[in-house]
């Protein structure tokens, strides 16, 4: 399922972002694979292979404002080895706050450039195994600076993907930046992602 949406996703970034799509990497290489794969605990998920080998992240640019980097809203897409540093980082924030907020478990495959990370969980012996999380420390409005996001990678990108072929997504004529419209935004997701925590919250909101 999920290489038949990255053909759409492919399509849809080509036709909504195109400036995004310009600055997205090649597929990862087998060499990279077993870089990353050497220094994380895990096995990487299927799925996330399956999107690296669409294309392996953006490229990031200082020059370049983070509402343009972004593939929906708050998420810039990690390229895998980038992933990789973060992940090593997530010990040391774990040090810094005192607690335990980030096991092994958890990977990042999108940042949001401000502190943000959208995580996939990839211990096979999790029940969340390949769900997907969203770390923050910057909304008051969240109680878990870890909350559940998506039910899956697929999940996530069906409902990314949908709010650009309707309409949710699109670019600001005059900023050039990623915008979207929250309310129907709110409504894909929960629709496609019915355990997301996340979204059920922001549901209540109009």
């Amino acid at each position: 399922m999920l290489s038949q949406l990255t053909l759409r996703l492919d399509k849809v970034l080509k036709e909504k972002n195109p400036k995004l799509y310009n600055i997205l990497n090649n597929p990862i290489t087998f060499d990279e694979i077993k870089s990353v794969s050497e220094n994380i605990k895990f096995p990487i998920p299927e799925d996330l292979l399956t999107l690296c080998r669409w294309k392996n992240g953006s490229k990031y640019n200082n020059e370049v404002k983070l509402g343009s980097l972004w593939m929906f809203p708050m998420n810039i897409f990690c390229p895998l080895s980038e992933g990789v540093e973060h992940y090593k980082l997530h010990s040391e924030m774990n040090n810094s706050l005192e607690r335990e907020v980030f096991s092994e478990n958890f990977f990042p495959i999108f940042y949001s450039g401000g502190g943000e990370q959208t995580l996939i969980d990839i211990d096979t012996n999790s029940k969340n195994y390949g769900g997907i999380f969203y770390f923050t420390l910057s909304d008051p409005d969240i109680d878990n600076i870890i909350t559940s996001y998506a039910d899956s990678l697929s999940n996530l990108l069906l409902s990314v993907i949908e709010c650009y072929e309707q309409g949710v997504y699109y670019i600001d004529k005059n900023s050039g930046y990623l915008e979207n419209n929250n309310e129907l935004e709110n409504r894909i997701f929960l629709k496609n992602n019915p355990n997301s925590d996340y979204w059920k919250f922001y549901s209540q909101f109009p």
